[in-house]
């Protein structure tokens, strides 16, 4: 069945959003002490694996609160796929900083 019009768009919207914010995550991230404090070698990669992670608990959080269930397999099927297709958007933001 998949997800319904309200929650879908309400993921695109947490998506937009983290790519919006990605790059003040990016900045926390960049500075030295931050940085060698939480023994990062590749900053860009924590911070992909941050704002995914971002995104799946921010909907799932979303989803429970509206739905007051969790999500079934059809639908976290299509999270997922959401997620993934959105991928080089949230790529784009991070590693490519302006």
């Amino acid at each position: 069945m998949g997800l319904n019009e309200f929650d879908r768009g309400s993921l695109d919207k947490i998506i937009d959003q983290a790519i919006n914010h990605s790059k003040e995550n990016l900045n926390m991230f960049i500075d030295p002490k931050v940085k060698q404090g939480f023994h990062l070698t590749n900053v860009e990669d924590f911070v992909f694996g941050m704002v995914y992670d971002e995104i799946f608990h921010k909907f799932g959080n979303h989803f429970t609160t509206f739905n007051r269930r969790l999500p079934n397999q059809s639908e976290n099927d299509e999270i997922v796929q959401v997620i993934i297709k959105r991928l080089a958007e949230i790529r784009q933001a991070i590693y490519f900083k302006e």
